[in-house]
């Protein structure tokens, strides 16, 4: 069941009520009813309106090549062992990091601040990534917050990029350290098992370092490891209808010319055939020859048609069967927001004022809404609610004679504050339910 509390949910009864695609709902609903046997009353209608990820990139993170820098396995032969036999347990051979960690750190946190960095400008977009295909860990970046995205993007490039430079210059002796270490450990662990009255192989320790050596990534492996972002083209269904009617159009305007042609072409053909055998032919022969092959033509050109039309909608069905995915970030967006204010409102009716750290936490959360929150309107008067507040959690405290006075001062404070998380809290909302509204009402008309 949908929001509106009956089958077939508030999309379906607004559009009905608007007189829009009253027989495609009615239509479809029955055809789905009739797949899944239960009546057409049971059968809801979702409407998605997509257009307004227009507005925006979807991108997704990704650390190519660090693999190289995790385990790497070495076979039992290489230490000079016989595969072990067991009936049940399987018994894996070792393993070894082959970059040392004061190089491979500096690489692998990079990848995790682009990530987190894409997690906290972008959106998650559940609807556009089951619609589309695209895997979820696709980020959907507000065009208002892409500039700042791309700059602070390529700084954890350039990041990645100096520590990547400094291990590929110390190449050769990170090799020759990671190959010296498994040889200690491989002749630690050969003491130990003469300790145990276990005789180790020949050459045991040696052997374990050439094993490493040779199973050692090359230098082009890691001057191959890049971090990038990767971006999603998104395409509408009805960009996607469009281009189809542009092609069908010109398809058939050549189709047209051609038919044309070939039946100039039969008609010069009989009546030069006609007078070759110098035979008066009925006219009507004639006529009937090029009306066949009129007929043969439409037949074909029907058949075609008809093709187009069934993939065209099962494109548009698809297409419905999804719901507004800017509620579904408007929503995240709110939640974030009414959780940090009660917080904030909680503090300052504690302590009568913010501590340092839930200030510092507030003024990045602050900066970061007006960043991301894309349905927010540049207007003067948010503006100047949020330079006030910003104000009031930075403004020090000021100088007072007596306690009671320090108290009225901080009770001031405190209701200042309060009042001004009010008036933000309130615009943020006023604002994302116009947005709402805009969105269903464009949902609609769609």
């Amino acid at each position: 069941d949908a929001p509106g509390g009956e089958p077939g949910g508030e999309p379906a009864a607004h559009t009905a009520a608007n007189g829009i695609g009253d027989d495609l709902i009615a239509r479809r609903r029955a055809a789905v009813a009739g797949l899944v046997g239960a009546t057409t009353a049971e059968v809801g209608a979702m409407v998605a309106d997509l257009s307004k990820l227009k507005s925006g990139v979807f991108f997704d993170i990704d650390g190519v090549g660090l693999g190289i820098m995790g385990a790497r396995v070495l076979s039992w032969e290489s230490f000079g062992l016989a595969q072990p036999e067991t009936a049940a347990i399987r018994i894996n051979p070792p393993s070894a990091t082959t970059v040392p960690d004061e190089y491979r750190l500096p690489l692998t946190r990079q990848v995790a601040r682009a990530h987190q960095l894409l997690e906290d400008v972008g959106h998650r977009v559940a609807t556009a990534t089951i619609a589309s295909g695209v895997s979820s860990s696709y980020r959907w970046v507000p065009a208002k917050a892409l500039l700042a995205f791309e700059e602070q993007f390529a700084a954890i490039v350039a990041a990645f990029d100096a520590a990547r430079a400094r291990l590929l210059e110390g190449y050769e002796a990170i090799r020759e350290r990671a190959a010296d270490d498994i040889h200690r450990q491989a002749v630690e662990a050969a003491t130990r098992g003469e300790w145990r009255g276990d005789e180790a192989p020949d050459e045991f320790a040696d052997r374990v370092r050439s094993a490493f050596a040779l199973a050692y990534p090359p230098r082009e492996a890691f001057a191959a490891m890049t971090l990038r972002k990767r971006p999603a083209a998104f395409f509408l269904g009805t960009e996607i209808e469009d281009e189809i009617a542009r092609t069908e159009a010109a398809r058939r305007e050549r189709r047209r010319l051609a038919e044309e042609e070939r039946l100039a072409a039969l008609e010069r053909d009989l009546r030069e055939e006609q007078l070759r055998h110098q035979l008066w032919a009925d006219q009507a022969a004639i006529d009937e020859r090029l009306a066949a092959e009129r007929r043969r033509l439409a037949e074909e050109e029907a058949a075609a048609t008809r093709v187009r039309e069934l993939h065209v909608e099962a494109l548009r069905e698809a297409a419905r069967r999804h719901v507004d995915p800017f509620l579904e970030i408007i929503d995240q967006g709110l939640e974030e927001w009414a959780d940090l204010t009660a917080e904030m409102l909680a503090l300052i009716k504690k302590h009568g004022h913010l501590p340092g750290a839930a200030r510092e936490r507030f003024l990045d959360h602050l900066a970061l809404l007006r960043l991301k929150a894309f349905w927010l309107r540049d207007d003067d008067e948010l503006a100047r609610r949020v330079a006030e507040m910003e104000g009031l959690i930075q403004r020090p405290p000021a100088k007072a004679k007596g306690q009671e006075e320090r108290k009225e001062q901080t009770r001031a404070l405190a209701a200042s504050m309060a009042a001004s998380l009010t008036e933000i809290n309130g615009l943020c909302i006023g604002e994302a339910r116009r947005t709402f509204a805009s969105s269903r009402m464009a949902m609609l008309e769609l």
